[in-house]
C-alpha cells in the first residue's frame, strides 16, 4: 500500500501538467464509465445536494435574504410599545 504525501502529490501534479490533455481525457472516460453505474449515480447526486444545501445555507448567512412586498405600516399603538 502506497502512503499519499507530499512527495507523491507533488509527482501526479507535475505528471498532470506535464500530460494535461492525456490525464484530462482519461478523467473523462472513467467519469463517463462511472456514470453507468446506477448506485454511483444515486451517491453522486446525493453529495451534489447536500453541497448545494451546504452552499445555500452559506450564502444565506453571509448576504440574509432581502424582504419581499411593501414594508408593514407600523399603527400608532404599536410605535408607543417600541
Amino acid at each position: 500500500m502506497t502512503l499519499y504525501n507530499e512527495e507523491s502529490k507533488k509527482a501526479i501534479y507535475k505528471h498532470r501538467d506535464a500530460n494535461r490533455d492525456s490525464y484530462n481525457a482519461r478523467q473523462r472516460d472513467y467519469y463517463h464509465k462511472k456514470r453507468l453505474d446506477k448506485e454511483w449515480l444515486f451517491f453522486h447526486n446525493q453529495k451534489c445536494r447536500e453541497a448545494n444545501t451546504r452552499y445555500r445555507e452559506k450564502k444565506n448567512i453571509e448576504n440574509p435574504p432581502k424582504p419581499r412586498g411593501r414594508p408593514r405600516k407600523i399603527k400608532v399603538e404599536e410605535l408607543d410599545n417600541i
